[in-house]
């Protein structure tokens, strides 16, 4: 995998920015921490984080446009979402 974000093309050059800021630099390190992790790291940083970067963020991951997701997996980033908005979340 490439160690930079340049390969996925479907990432924003504005969360590419966010994510170097949250201490991701490549796609592989956010393979490795996951859309979930990186996801708390941006929110964390930005409680206005929206469900649809969680969504971009897995979709990066899978190397898939965000529409592809599968049901089940939008279902899970949306709860995963709703928790997270529900309660004061922390990285580790």
């Amino acid at each position: 995998m490439d160690d930079t974000f340049s390969v996925n093309p479907d990432l924003s050059q504005d969360l590419k920015q966010q994510l170097r800021q949250a201490g991701i630099a490549s796609l592989s390190e956010l393979s490795e921490i996951g859309s979930e992790q990186a996801f708390v790291l941006l929110f964390n940083k930005n409680k206005k984080t929206t469900l649809q970067t969680l969504c971009e963020l897995e979709a990066a991951i899978r190397g898939i446009p965000k529409n592809k997701l599968s049901r089940r997996r939008k279902k899970e980033l949306e709860y995963f979402f709703s928790m997270a908005n529900s309660y004061e979340i922390s990285g580790t």
